[in-house]
């Protein structure tokens, strides 16, 4: 089985000038499914190059880990 799971390409939010990204734990969560049931993923962006991770995501992350939660 073969996935393509497209990503943003945006790092500003419209004209706010605010950062923006992918929310890491939005991407993490259905990759590692698609990947333990044996699938190939491929990550693409429309832009092309590498996505941009919104790094307020990765607070929360780590924020639900050190209170236990499962991310």
């Amino acid at each position: 089985m073969n996935i393509l799971m497209i990503l943003t390409s945006h790092d500003r939010l419209g004209d706010t000038g605010k950062k923006t990204g992918f929310w890491l734990e939005e991407f993490a969560a259905p990759f590692y499914v698609f990947k333990d049931a044996g699938a190939k993923v491929t990550l693409a962006s429309p832009m092309g190059g590498q996505p941009p991770i919104d790094t307020s995501g990765i607070v929360t992350l780590m924020r639900s880990c050190s209170l236990g939660a499962r991310a």
